[in-house]
């Protein structure tokens, strides 16, 4: 047990003190951001009077807590001093929910007893402020408090904290003792395993970055979770973060996780879904949410619009909150089942448990998304070590994530507000600035160094006004909310254009669309990497690593200087784990297919699927490079060969979709042809484990298509002296293609065939990135095409 716990003033109160409801829709979007409440502190610091002090420092020990903050301004010469608490808000007080209120005066209290015993006074007198920043104006209100008074609330305060952090302190050292004590579950580690989990495990121990390259049945999931838990049990780490970019990953890992318990580990651990997919409001409780509010309509009250589970939400909290400590394995149907026992939000309840488990299995954006990330990674004073499952992806899912863009074709939700409503009016204003800039230029596609600050303005009109919305009851429907949605993370990522950002304006009949295009975000993976103790990037395929180490932010673990020298971070790939005859590779390289030239090859190309689909009866997929050139080789097919059927993969296909495409891969499913994209849901993350995949035919060398934007990316890394094409082009279609190729070996005893069908597969800037466990074979016709096929199948 922990001898002495510290906890900031913020903390504690947050945790001890909070209650009421949960804010919901407009609510949640209406108030100031972090960003503008400080700078609302710092105007309003500026404007006290000579002889007062801000930001003061105070730290007091309470019955083992020690509590430390810092006062937004004190008043020593008036008597008794005056502590007061600053809050900035878009709304009068009076509509302040009770919760918060009581929340502002628990802080300041907080900080009185803080203040009065460092300081030794009988009393003090506790002020907080309500600073509305739209309309520049201060409400404060005053309490006169004895130093008895103070201690008595900070004692009651305290011992709610300090009672649940005994309970968790318990259940840690019960987590700490089963983790020392677990065995590696399989028994046995596969080839290559145990050096990837040792590597791992000293990362953690020392801190810094891994990348660690590890191919298809390596078991790379356990190899990096069990050393991850061992390392709780040597106290080198309290918290494991696995970062995922898709749902089967997470259920790998859920499934690894679930091994070690059985084998008798003690841990918690939350499983987090997408919101969409875990609110009740959002899925089957539809009659529960309300309607769009127009002008003229009777304005709904917050207590008849609020979501039930959001109703005194954090009064609810405490009791459910112990309750799924002691379940401790938090999927998404454990914690409905708890949500719905104690009527709460499953998804607010599963990020409130994020902050007391052992293990979060969540999705990339909770930590590095700028307008999702949560509080408590910043705020957080765990060591933390974040396993981040295909790192490949996160370059690209980064750039997404600070990136932001606006068009003046607005969704019906916004569009349908009366003109006499001040939020469409602002909303139809901002339309027509859309509209008219950039409206004297003759490109369709106009790019610029620097944002629009006219619009940047327009934006802010619009969330000025918000509030005054909500207080009247105003609603919008979901697709109206995602609409906001997107013009708050416009304004975020505009307060963080850099130089690595582009804005790009364009223009398509009537309408007009503004894009803040980020080029490349290492700079903002780098600061938030460094927050976290220990990174584990890993994936099939992390080469080259150089490209790799740049692009994840991995490069250095010191403060981001320009004349500090890159930090290499430590680096280890894997050898397969199957014998290199169990697959076939052939290179194809008499088909050209550039996008000039493949018309002229494609019956040759429909010809070489069909000698693949006849060389050996079973499951074989053909991936194209883009659904225009699958569709047509798929009408070509049909000609040919109209006894064959074809499973063809779909533009944004649902899950229902998905799974039906994957059923035809199945164990006893009769041979299957099916087409699909590079790169795409068919091409990674899937394990067609056995029988279920024969083989694959990869068609192209999987270039991104040759636009602005990507013109835009290779003109940024050249910006930085690096080789712009391979950053922006090549590297990038390389890794799409062998985690394509991938999904054919996925076990020791599993036999296939991977087709390279592309002239430029035998140049050497393409043939230099394949594997070191490939052993490719050039045919320079259809003919020797067959015969090697026919030759590897024999061998089996």
């Amino acid at each position: 047990m922990t001898d002495l716990y510290r906890v900031s003033v913020t903390e504690l109160v947050q945790f001890s003190c909070r209650s009421g409801d949960l804010p919901t829709g407009l609510q949640v979007s209406s108030g100031p951001t972090a960003s503008e409440g400080q700078k609302a502190h710092r105007k309003l610091q500026k404007r006290r009077p000579k002889g007062v002090e801000t930001e003061v420092a105070v730290t007091q020990t309470l019955a083992g807590l020690q509590i430390s903050g810092r006062i937004d301004v004190v008043y020593p010469g008036q008597l008794p001093p005056i502590i007061e608490e600053i809050k900035s808000t878009h709304v009068s007080v009076d509509k302040l929910d009770h919760g918060q209120q009581q929340l502002h005066w628990s802080q300041a209290k907080v900080y009185g007893y803080c203040y009065a015993m460092q300081y030794d006074l009988e009393q003090v007198a506790i002020q907080v402020v309500w600073y509305n920043t739209l309309e520049d104006t201060e409400h404060s209100a005053q309490q006169i408090m004895s130093r008895a008074e103070l201690a008595t609330f900070a004692e009651q305060v305290v011992r709610r904290y300090l009672d649940w952090m005994r309970l968790l302190d318990a259940h840690r050292e019960k987590a700490r003792h089963t983790a020392r004590e677990l065995r590696f579950p399989y028994g046995e580690f596969r080839p290559g395993q145990r050096r990837m989990a040792e590597s791992v495990y000293r990362v953690i121990r020392d801190g810094g970055n891994l990348l660690a390259e590890a191919p298809t049945g390596t078991g790379k999931t356990m190899s990096v979770l069990f050393p991850a838990v061992k390392a709780i049990g040597a106290n080198k780490i309290d918290k494991i973060l696995y970062l995922t970019a898709k749902r089967t990953t997470r259920e790998l890992a859920q499934i690894a996780i679930q091994k070690m318990v059985d084998q008798g580990l003690v841990l918690t651990y939350v499983i987090l879904q997408a919101k969409k997919n875990t609110c009740f409001c959002l899925r089957e409780d539809k009659s529960s949410e309300p309607a769009p509010f127009q002008l003229g309509d009777p304005a709904p009250s917050l207590d008849e619009s609020a979501c039930a589970y959001c109703k005194g939400f954090f009064d609810r909290l405490p009791e459910a909150r112990e309750a799924l400590l002691k379940a401790g394995h938090l999927t998404q149907e454990v914690i409905e089942r708890y949500a719905r026992d104690f009527q709460l939000c499953p998804f607010e309840l599963a990020l409130q448990m994020l902050h007391w488990v052992d293990i979060a299995v969540c999705d990339y954006n909770y930590v590095y998304d700028p307008l999702v990330r949560l509080a408590y990674f910043d705020e957080s004073r765990e060591r933390m070590v974040a396993l981040v499952d295909e790192s490949h992806n996160l370059p690209d899912r980064a750039r997404s994530m600070y990136s932001g863009a606006l068009s003046s074709r607005l969704p019906a939700a916004t569009t349908g507000f009366s003109r006499k409503d001040l939020l469409g009016r602002r909303v139809q204003a901002l339309a027509r600035v859309l509209r008219r800039s950039r409206s004297d230029e003759d490109a369709s596609e106009v790019v610029l160094a620097e944002p629009d600050n006219t619009v940047y303005n327009a934006c802010q009109r619009v969330t000025e006004v918000i509030s005054e919305f909500s207080e009247k009851g105003g609603r919008l429907t979901p697709e109206g909310l995602e609409w906001l949605k997107t013009l708050y993370r416009y304004l975020k990522i505009h307060e963080l254009f850099a130089p690595s950002h582009r804005t790009i304006w364009t223009r398509q009949d009537r309408h007009t669309e503004v894009e803040l295009f980020c080029c490349d975000a290492t700079r903002w993976l780098q600061v938030l990497n460094e927050k976290i103790h220990a990174k584990v990037f890993f994936s099939a395929t992390l080469s080259p690593p150089a490209f790799y180490s740049h692009r994840l932010g991995a490069m250095s673990d010191g403060a981001m200087t320009d004349d500090c020298p890159p930090h290499w971070p430590k680096w280890l790939a894997l050898d397969a784990t199957f014998p290199a005859e169990n697959q076939g590779v052939f290179v194809l390289p008499f088909i050209d297919l550039r996008w000039h030239a493949r018309a002229r090859f494609e019956s040759r190309i429909v010809q070489l699927i069909d000698i693949l689909r006849t060389s050996k009866a079973g499951h074989y997929l053909v991936f194209f490079p883009s659904y225009g050139f699958m569709n047509q080789i798929h009408a070509l097919w049909q000609q040919y060969r109209p006894d064959i059927p074809v499973v063809v993969q779909t533009t944004d296909s649902k899950d229902t979709e998905r799974e039906a495409f994957l059923a035809h891969f199945s164990a006893g499913h009769p041979p299957t042809l099916g087409f699909a994209i590079i790169g795409g849901v068919f091409a990674e993350g899937v394990d067609f484990e056995g029988d279920r995949l024969s083989g694959a035919m990869i068609l192209g060398v999987g270039l991104p298509q040759f636009n602005l934007r990507q013109s835009l990316l290779k003109a940024e890394f050249e910006q930085q002296g690096l080789p712009g094409f391979d950053y922006a082009y090549r590297y990038p279609a390389m890794t799409r293609v062998l985690q394509t190729a991938g999904r054919v070996i996925r076990s020791e005893t599993d036999r296939g065939v991977v087709v390279l069908v592309d002239s430029r597969f035998n140049h050497a800037e393409y043939r230099t990135r394949f594997p070191n466990h490939w052993q490719p074979e050039l045919c320079a016709q259809e003919s020797a095409f067959a015969n090697a096929l026919a030759a590897f199948w024999r061998g089996s």
